[in-house]
C-alpha cells in the first residue's frame, strides 16, 4: 500500500483507538493524546506530493508514537530532521532511519551533530551506504568508536576520502581491525600524517599488502618505533623500492632483524650509503647472500 493510499487508514486508526481507549498509555503516552496525532495527520494528507509533506513540529512523545503505529507517516511528517530532539531521533526504528533522503537538501545531511553523536550503534548500522557517503564530515568526527565499529565493512568503503581525511586520530586509533582492512587504497591514501601514525602496533600488521603499497611515502617516513616494528614480513615484501629508498635512517636502524631480511633484493639495491650504514650489526648478519651482493658498491 503506498504511503498516500495509507494516510487515511492510519488517521483513521489513530483516531479510532483515541476515541474508544482514552485511559491506556502506550510506550508511555496517554492514548487520549492520540488525537492530536491525527488532527496533524488529516491537516496535512491533502497536501501531500511526491511522498513529502510539510513539516510539523513534534515532541518526543510523538516521535515515539508515531514509530510505533505508523512510520512512514512519521518519517514524512518531520522532513526537518534538525528539529527534532536527539532523543526523539533515537527513538527512530532502523527502517525510518533507513528512509531519510539523502538529495540535495537531504535529511541525512540535515541532521546536527548531536543527533548523529546520539545515533544508536543499531541505527549506525542500518545507514545504508548512499547515507553514509552523505555524512558531514564535522558529525562524522564526533561518532564515538562504538559507531563507527558499528559501520559494517561496506560502509566504511562508502566513506569519501574527504570523510577519511576528517576522523580524529583518536578514531582512528579505536577502528576495529576488520573497518582498517576494509578501508580502500584510495581512503588510505586520504590518511593524514597525524592519522597514520596514530595507528596502533595491533592495527598495523591487519593492514592488507595494498594498502601498505600505497602508502604516501611522506606519511610512511612518519611511521616509528613499535607500529612500524609491528610492519609483518609480507608487509615489508610489498614495500615498493620508492618508500625503502626514502625510510629515513632512525627507521632502518629500528627495524627488526627479520624485516630487513624480508626485503626485496631491488629494495635493498636502492638504498642509499647513508641507509646501509644505519643497519646494526645484527640486521646485517641477518642480510642474505642475494641481498648482499645486491648492495651497491
Amino acid at each position: 500500500v503506498s504511503l498516500l493510499s495509507s494516510i487515511g487508514d492510519q488517521v483513521s486508526l489513530l483516531s479510532a483507538i483515541a476515541f474508544h481507549v482514552s485511559d491506556v498509555s502506550v510506550i508511555g503516552v496517554q492514548v487520549s493524546e492520540l488525537s492530536e496525532i491525527a488532527f496533524h495527520v488529516s491537516a496535512v494528507s491533502d497536501s501531500c506530493t511526491h511522498f513529502r509533506l510539510p513539516a510539523i513540529v513534534m515532541d518526543d512523545w510523538q516521535v515515539k508514537l508515531m514509530a510505533a503505529l505508523c512510520p512512514l507517516v512519521a518519517l514524512m511528517l518531520m522532513p526537518d530532521v534538525a528539529a527534532i530532539s536527539t532523543a526523539g531521533v533515537a527513538a527512530m526504528s532502523t527502517d525510518q532511519i533507513r528512509a531519510l533522503t539523502t538529495g540535495q537538501n537531504g535529511q541525512v545531511a540535515g541532521l546536527t551533530t548531536a543527533q548523529v553523536s546520539n545515533l544508536k550503534t543499531a541505527q549506525v548500522a542500518a545507514l545504508t551506504t548512499a547515507q553514509v557517503a552523505v555524512l558531514e564530515s564535522a558529525d562524522l568526527v564526533k561518532m564515538t568508536t562504538a559507531q563507527l565499529n558499528a559501520l559494517t565493512t561496506t560502509q566504511v568503503q562508502a566513506l569519501t576520502g574527504a570523510q577519511v581525511s576528517y576522523l580524529e586520530t583518536a578514531q582512528v586509533a579505536g577502528l576495529s581491525t576488520s573497518n582498517l582492512a576494509a578501508i580502500t587504497t584510495a581512503q588510505l591514501q586520504s590518511l593524514t600524517t597525524a592519522q597514520l601514525t596514530a595507528l596502533t602496533s595491533k592495527q598495523v600488521p591487519t593492514l592488507t599488502t595494498a594498502q601498505v603499497a600505497s602508502l604516501e611515502t611522506e606519511n610512511l617516513v612518519k611511521l616509528t618505533g613499535t607500529p612500524l616494528q609491528s610492519l609483518t614480513t609480507d608487509q615489508v615484501v610489498a614495500l615498493t623500492t620508492t618508500q625503502v629508498s626514502n625510510l629515513t635512517t632512525d627507521q632502518l636502524n629500528a627495524l627488526k632483524a627479520t624485516q630487513i631480511a624480508a626485503m626485496a633484493t631491488d629494495d635493498v639495491k636502492a638504498l642509499t650509503t647513508a641507509q646501509v650504514q644505519a643497519l646494526a650489526t645484527l640486521q646485517t648478519s641477518s642480510l642474505t647472500t642475494a641481498q648482499i651482493q645486491a648492495i651497491e658498491t
